[in-house]
């Protein structure tokens, strides 16, 4: 049979690439990941995988090593024996040769297990030299070219780098120019919160509570005031909150994702609620809190920050919405402080009427009025040794 141009220089890249992946090499793993279009900090290949072996339980395998997080299989490549193939994965946190596995036991591999090679990080290039020194060996570390969008129009011109001749100096170079940096800064900043962001404690779910962990209502708290504070995509929250989990309470979690495909964080938490969290009755909390009272020889400040902390537990447990907080909590100072208290009665006359104040409002107005009241018995204390 004769083969064509192309069908033979196909025949030939493809036996080329079978004879590269039977001697896989780091850097071939980090020229794998760039030609992926995913960063090589990021990436990790593993040998002499089953053929028929599916993503899923490459994922299963790697999951079994905490700290890794949520894995996902970027490319597959057949090597010189087809019953056998290489795999490149990727995770959302950066692989760590001396953290990571060396190799891993799959359905129907070799005894030896499959091993795991990760990329170069580092590699050397030649720095142009002048005259007849030789050129300065760098150490640099590259990573992978942004995808660029399909299509032309001034958008690909910016992606691929052309239309930025400040030569020009005319309005519409300067405006692209912008643009482009204005770009520049907006990956920078989203590369830095990528891995600069506030991480979660550890949770496993075991009981007694283990060295180096939180109990789960601890946790729990923790967890929802950092998901509000990060910027970041539905994906990436749930791969941060499966980071930072450990078995048992990781396997719940990952049922869960399994039954709910489109689950997200805040459901995970709240499974996590149902799982470990204690059982509150809404009732009684809510009759804990109308029976808070000033303490004798407590003041008024304190007061609040006891009445703050009972209302959070309503607002956690969604007794109360959170827009009625400020109502609940000057209802319960006043109703709650001792009585006829100096202070609950200045503040009962100098609040404006009809909107109950925010609690920086009202712990400011406290405050000043407890400095005033000391004062007032410092003052009256000098009059009477007089």
């Amino acid at each position: 049979m004769t083969l064509t141009y192309d069908k033979a220089r196909s025949v030939l890249e493809e036996q080329e690439k079978t004879v590269t992946m039977s001697l896989l090499s780091r850097q071939r793993v980090r020229q794998w990941a760039i030609e992926c279009l995913e960063s090589p900090h990021h990436v990790v290949a593993i040998r002499h995988v089953p053929t028929k072996t599916s993503a899923y339980d490459v994922r299963l395998a790697l999951s079994q090593f905490p700290g890794l997080g949520e894995t996902r299989v970027l490319d597959q490549e057949c090597e010189a024996d087809p019953a056998w193939s290489t795999v490149l994965v990727t995770a959302a946190r950066d692989f760590r040769e001396d953290e990571g596995p060396e190799v891993i036991y799959l359905y129907g591999a070799r005894p030896g297990g499959c091993p795991l090679i990760y990329p170069e990080l580092t590699v050397k290039a030649e720095e142009p030299s002048s005259g007849s020194g030789h050129g300065t060996a760098l150490m640099v570390t590259s990573l992978p070219a942004p995808r660029r969008p399909s299509g032309g129009g001034a958008s690909s011109e910016l992606a691929c780098g052309r239309g930025l001749d400040s030569r020009s100096g005319g309005p519409a170079g300067k405006l692209v120019l912008a643009e482009a940096l204005q770009q520049l800064a907006d990956n920078l900043a989203q590369a830095s919160q990528a891995h600069h962001y506030r991480k979660l404690n550890t949770f496993s779910g075991v009981l007694p509570t283990p060295p180096g962990e939180e109990d789960f209502e601890d946790w729990k708290d923790h967890t929802l005031q950092v998901l509000d504070e990060w910027s970041c995509s539905e994906a990436v929250k749930r791969q941060r909150i499966v980071e930072c989990l450990r078995p048992p309470a990781s396997h719940i979690v990952r049922m869960y994702r399994v039954e709910h495909v489109d689950a997200t964080a805040q459901g995970m938490v709240e499974v996590l609620t149902l799982t470990y969290g204690t059982k509150v009755d809404e009732i009684e909390l809510f009759a804990q809190f109308n029976a808070l009272r000033q303490e004798e020889g407590e003041k008024m400040s304190a007061f609040i920050r006891r009445i703050q902390l009972a209302l959070w537990t309503l607002i956690s447990n969604k007794v109360i919405p959170p827009h009625a907080v400020d109502g609940y909590r000057l209802n319960q100072l006043l109703t709650g402080s001792l009585r006829d208290h100096p202070i609950a009665v200045m503040l009962w006359y100098s609040l404006p009427k009809g909107i109950p104040p925010s609690f920086e409002d009202l712990m400011s107005r406290v405050k000043k009025l407890e400095v005033r009241k000391r004062f007032h018995t410092l003052e009256k204390g000098l009059h009477s040794t007089e």
